[in-house]
Protein backbone atom coordinates (compact mmCIF):
# COMPACT_ATOMS: atom_id res chain seq x y z
CA UNK A 1 0.00 0.00 0.00
CA UNK A 2 1.17 3.52 -0.64
CA UNK A 3 2.27 5.63 2.28
CA UNK A 4 0.50 8.59 3.75
CA UNK A 5 1.30 12.12 2.70
CA UNK A 6 1.30 15.10 5.01
CA UNK A 7 2.55 18.66 5.48
CA UNK A 8 5.57 20.13 7.19
CA UNK A 9 4.53 22.17 10.25
CA UNK A 10 6.64 24.88 11.89
CA UNK A 11 6.30 26.01 15.49
CA UNK A 12 8.97 28.68 15.08
CA UNK A 13 11.70 26.65 16.78
CA UNK A 14 10.92 23.15 15.49
CA UNK A 15 9.62 21.46 12.35
CA UNK A 16 7.22 18.51 12.49
CA UNK A 17 6.32 15.94 9.86
CA UNK A 18 3.62 13.50 10.91
CA UNK A 19 2.23 10.84 8.57
CA UNK A 20 3.34 7.16 8.45
CA UNK A 21 5.95 8.13 11.04
CA UNK A 22 6.18 11.14 13.32
CA UNK A 23 9.37 13.16 13.65
CA UNK A 24 10.50 16.64 14.61
CA UNK A 25 13.51 18.71 13.67
CA UNK A 26 15.16 20.97 16.24
CA UNK A 27 16.57 24.09 14.62
CA UNK A 28 18.81 24.78 17.62
CA UNK A 29 20.25 21.25 17.76
CA UNK A 30 20.18 20.65 13.99
CA UNK A 31 18.81 17.14 14.36
CA UNK A 32 15.70 15.01 13.79
CA UNK A 33 14.08 12.87 16.49
CA UNK A 34 10.98 10.69 16.87
CA UNK A 35 7.94 11.90 18.79
CA UNK A 36 5.28 9.95 20.66
CA UNK A 37 3.04 8.30 18.04
CA UNK A 38 0.70 5.55 19.35
CA UNK A 39 -0.67 3.05 16.84
CA UNK A 40 -4.28 4.15 17.39
CA UNK A 41 -3.29 7.75 16.64
CA UNK A 42 -1.31 6.88 13.51
CA UNK A 43 -4.26 5.01 12.00
CA UNK A 44 -5.65 7.03 9.08
CA UNK A 45 -3.47 9.99 10.06
CA UNK A 46 -2.44 10.83 6.51
CA UNK A 47 -4.04 13.25 4.04
CA UNK A 48 -5.65 15.10 6.91
CA UNK A 49 -6.27 18.78 7.38
CA UNK A 50 -3.46 20.18 9.54
CA UNK A 51 -3.04 23.43 11.46
CA UNK A 52 -0.75 24.67 14.25
CA UNK A 53 -2.05 26.90 17.03
CA UNK A 54 -0.94 27.69 20.60
CA UNK A 55 1.51 24.81 20.90
CA UNK A 56 -0.84 22.24 19.38
CA UNK A 57 -0.87 20.56 15.97
CA UNK A 58 -4.44 19.78 14.92
CA UNK A 59 -5.46 16.97 12.55
CA UNK A 60 -8.88 16.62 10.92
CA UNK A 61 -10.28 13.78 8.81
CA UNK A 62 -8.09 11.43 6.81
CA UNK A 63 -7.67 9.43 3.61
CA UNK A 64 -10.73 7.24 4.31
CA UNK A 65 -13.01 10.20 5.09
CA UNK A 66 -13.34 10.51 8.87
CA UNK A 67 -14.95 12.87 11.39
CA UNK A 68 -11.98 12.43 13.74
CA UNK A 69 -10.46 15.61 15.15
CA UNK A 70 -7.38 15.39 17.39
CA UNK A 71 -4.26 17.30 18.31
CA UNK A 72 -0.67 16.76 19.35
CA UNK A 73 0.56 18.87 22.28
CA UNK A 74 4.16 19.75 21.41
CA UNK A 75 5.12 20.58 25.00
CA UNK A 76 3.60 17.45 26.56
CA UNK A 77 4.52 15.11 23.67
CA UNK A 78 0.99 13.71 23.99
CA UNK A 79 -2.12 13.24 21.85
CA UNK A 80 -5.67 14.28 22.67
CA UNK A 81 -9.08 13.83 21.05
CA UNK A 82 -11.44 16.76 20.67
CA UNK A 83 -15.07 16.91 19.42
CA UNK A 84 -15.63 15.15 16.09
CA UNK A 85 -16.25 17.21 12.97
CA UNK A 86 -19.92 17.41 11.84
CA UNK A 87 -19.22 15.47 8.60
CA UNK A 88 -16.59 13.00 7.37
CA UNK A 89 -13.76 14.73 5.47
CA UNK A 90 -10.50 14.09 3.64
CA UNK A 91 -7.73 16.70 3.24
CA UNK A 92 -9.79 19.72 4.32
CA UNK A 93 -8.02 23.06 4.55
CA UNK A 94 -7.43 24.05 8.19
CA UNK A 95 -6.39 27.53 9.27
CA UNK A 96 -5.95 29.01 12.75
CA UNK A 97 -7.05 32.53 13.70
CA UNK A 98 -6.54 33.47 17.36
CA UNK A 99 -8.25 30.75 19.44
CA UNK A 100 -10.27 29.33 16.54
CA UNK A 101 -9.64 26.67 13.91
CA UNK A 102 -11.47 27.06 10.59
CA UNK A 103 -12.10 24.06 8.31
CA UNK A 104 -12.85 24.47 4.61
CA UNK A 105 -14.01 21.71 2.27
CA UNK A 106 -12.86 18.12 2.38
CA UNK A 107 -16.27 16.66 1.51
CA UNK A 108 -17.50 15.46 -1.87
CA UNK A 109 -19.00 18.85 -2.67
CA UNK A 110 -16.00 20.52 -0.93
CA UNK A 111 -17.86 23.68 0.11
CA UNK A 112 -18.42 22.92 3.79
CA UNK A 113 -17.16 25.56 6.22
CA UNK A 114 -17.01 25.30 10.02
CA UNK A 115 -15.19 26.82 12.97
CA UNK A 116 -13.90 25.21 16.17
CA UNK A 117 -13.21 27.24 19.31
CA UNK A 118 -10.37 25.85 21.43
CA UNK A 119 -11.85 24.12 24.45
CA UNK A 120 -15.31 24.22 22.89
CA UNK A 121 -17.08 22.66 19.93
CA UNK A 122 -17.67 22.99 16.18
CA UNK A 123 -20.06 25.50 14.64
CA UNK A 124 -21.18 25.01 11.04
CA UNK A 125 -21.00 28.15 8.89
CA UNK A 126 -22.57 28.91 5.49
CA UNK A 127 -20.86 27.11 2.60
CA UNK A 128 -17.90 28.90 1.01
CA UNK A 129 -18.58 30.72 -2.30
CA UNK A 130 -15.88 28.81 -4.21
CA UNK A 131 -14.60 25.28 -4.80
CA UNK A 132 -11.49 24.61 -2.67
CA UNK A 133 -8.72 22.38 -4.05
CA UNK A 134 -8.20 20.44 -0.79
CA UNK A 135 -4.82 18.90 -1.59
CA UNK A 136 -2.91 17.60 1.43
CA UNK A 137 0.44 18.54 -0.15
CA UNK A 138 -0.31 22.20 -0.86
CA UNK A 139 -1.41 25.21 1.17
CA UNK A 140 -3.94 27.35 -0.68
CA UNK A 141 -5.44 28.89 2.48
CA UNK A 142 -3.72 31.05 5.10
CA UNK A 143 -4.49 33.49 7.92
CA UNK A 144 -3.42 37.14 7.84
CA UNK A 145 -3.02 39.57 10.75
CA UNK A 146 -5.05 37.36 13.14
CA UNK A 147 -8.24 38.32 11.37
CA UNK A 148 -8.48 37.45 7.69
CA UNK A 149 -8.50 34.14 5.84
CA UNK A 150 -7.12 34.19 2.30
CA UNK A 151 -7.82 31.39 -0.19
CA UNK A 152 -6.39 31.22 -3.70
CA UNK A 153 -8.57 29.52 -6.31
CA UNK A 154 -7.35 28.71 -9.80
CA UNK A 155 -9.16 30.78 -12.43
CA UNK A 156 -10.78 33.06 -9.84
CA UNK A 157 -8.13 34.75 -7.71
CA UNK A 158 -7.95 35.39 -3.96
CA UNK A 159 -11.07 34.98 -1.82
CA UNK A 160 -11.03 36.80 1.54
CA UNK A 161 -12.97 35.98 4.71
CA UNK A 162 -13.21 38.44 7.61
CA UNK A 163 -13.42 36.52 10.90
CA UNK A 164 -14.58 39.68 12.67
CA UNK A 165 -17.66 40.25 10.49
CA UNK A 166 -18.05 36.57 9.51
CA UNK A 167 -18.37 37.46 5.84
CA UNK A 168 -16.60 36.67 2.58
CA UNK A 169 -15.60 39.57 0.36
CA UNK A 170 -18.15 39.94 -2.45
CA UNK A 171 -15.60 39.44 -5.22
CA UNK A 172 -12.21 37.70 -5.20
CA UNK A 173 -9.05 39.73 -5.81
CA UNK A 174 -7.41 39.00 -9.16
CA UNK A 175 -3.78 37.93 -8.94
CA UNK A 176 -1.41 36.67 -11.61
CA UNK A 177 1.60 34.45 -11.90
CA UNK A 178 0.38 31.31 -10.19
CA UNK A 179 -0.81 28.08 -11.79
CA UNK A 180 -3.13 27.03 -8.99
CA UNK A 181 -1.63 23.54 -8.76
CA UNK A 182 1.80 23.42 -7.12
CA UNK A 183 1.40 26.61 -5.13
CA UNK A 184 1.68 27.20 -1.40
CA UNK A 185 0.24 30.30 0.23
CA UNK A 186 1.55 31.70 3.51
CA UNK A 187 1.80 35.05 5.29
CA UNK A 188 3.54 37.14 7.89
CA UNK A 189 2.11 40.29 9.49
CA UNK A 190 2.74 42.41 6.39
CA UNK A 191 2.75 40.32 3.24
CA UNK A 192 1.34 37.25 1.54
CA UNK A 193 3.70 34.86 -0.23
CA UNK A 194 3.08 32.28 -2.95
CA UNK A 195 5.75 29.61 -3.34
CA UNK A 196 5.67 27.36 -6.38
CA UNK A 197 7.81 26.05 -9.21
CA UNK A 198 8.08 26.94 -12.88
CA UNK A 199 7.57 24.59 -15.83
CA UNK A 200 11.35 24.06 -15.69
CA UNK A 201 11.05 22.95 -12.04
CA UNK A 202 12.77 26.10 -10.76
CA UNK A 203 11.68 27.50 -7.40
CA UNK A 204 9.47 30.58 -7.63
CA UNK A 205 8.45 32.95 -4.81
CA UNK A 206 6.03 35.86 -5.12
CA UNK A 207 5.43 38.51 -2.47
CA UNK A 208 2.03 40.19 -2.44
CA UNK A 209 1.49 43.52 -0.71
CA UNK A 210 -1.91 43.79 0.95
CA UNK A 211 -3.55 47.19 1.08
CA UNK A 212 -6.96 47.86 2.58
CA UNK A 213 -8.85 44.60 2.87
CA UNK A 214 -12.26 45.97 3.75
CA UNK A 215 -14.61 46.84 0.91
Amino acid sequence: ACGYGSRLISTGTELYYIANDAVKYSIADDEWSDINYPVNVAENNGETGIAYNNGKIYFLGGRDFKKTFKYYDTAADSWFNVPDYPVAVKSPDLVAVKDKIYAIGGTQDSRKFSVYTEGGSWEELPDVPFLPRNLYKTYTVTAFQDRYIFAIVYGEGMHIYDTKTNEWRNEPIAIGGFDGFADNLFADDQFLYIASKTNDNDFKLQKITIGTVEE
